[in-house]
Formats: structure tokens, C-alpha cells, sequence
């Protein structure tokens, strides 16, 4: 584990391409210092080298090492791999979405 930095992925909407109507979609390494270990975690702050735009956590956070789903993480192919993972999921949700939005209409125009 590196002691001196936890990592994270997040997605951020660069702008939108109105000519081939697509968003640009950016992926950012946000870098958060560890500024104390404990047995059960570390707490991190927010390292302002790359970071691109505020968050809207607080400056601190504590990242419990035991848990399934962390904020951050110690390595960055642990970072990719949570991002892919709430990538993913996010998928998942909103394609059910869409889904039951598709059926809601078509029921709407039975009546």
C-alpha cells in the first residue's frame, strides 16, 4: 500500500459537441494525501496538484480500508477498478430507467 497517497477516477462533462452531437467526456486521477493512519483507515485530504474542479465533500475524509466500497483507494488499478465497477453499476441503473420511462410511455398511449 502507498502510505503517502490514496486515488480516485471520476468523469466530468468537458463540454458538448453540438456539431456530431456527443458529450466530451473527461476521466480525471483526483490524488488525496494521507494525513493520518489509523488500524482501521487513513484520513485524506484533497491534493490540489491535479485537481480540476472542487468536490463537493469537505476537505477531510476518512477512507475505512475494511470496507467493500471506498472513497478513495491505496494503489491507482485499485482506483480504475472501483471506477469501472461504479461505472458499471451506473449503466445498469439508468438503462432501468429508461426501460420502465419507455414502457410508462407506451402504457400513456393505450388510454
Amino acid at each position: 500500500m502507498n502510505d503517502t497517497y490514496f486515488y480516485r477516477y471520476d468523469d466530468y462533462l468537458e463540454h458538448y459537441d453540438y456539431y456530431h452531437l456527443i458529450p466530451v467526456v473527461k476521466i480525471i486521477l483526483k490524488k488525496f494525501k494521507v494525513i493520518k493512519k489509523t488500524d482501521c483507515g487513513a484520513w485524506v485530504q484533497k491534493y490540489e496538484e491535479n485537481q480540476l474542479f472542487p468536490d463537493f465533500c469537505s476537505d477531510k475524509r476518512f477512507v475505512l480500508l475494511r470496507a467493500r466500497k471506498k472513497f478513495a483507494y491505496p494503489t491507482i488499478e485499485e482506483a480504475k477498478e472501483s471506477f469501472i465497477k461504479r461505472k458499471t453499476s451506473q449503466i445498469r441503473i439508468v438503462k432501468k430507467q429508461l426501460q420502465r420511462a419507455e414502457i410508462a410511455l407506451e402504457e400513456v398511449k393505450k388510454l
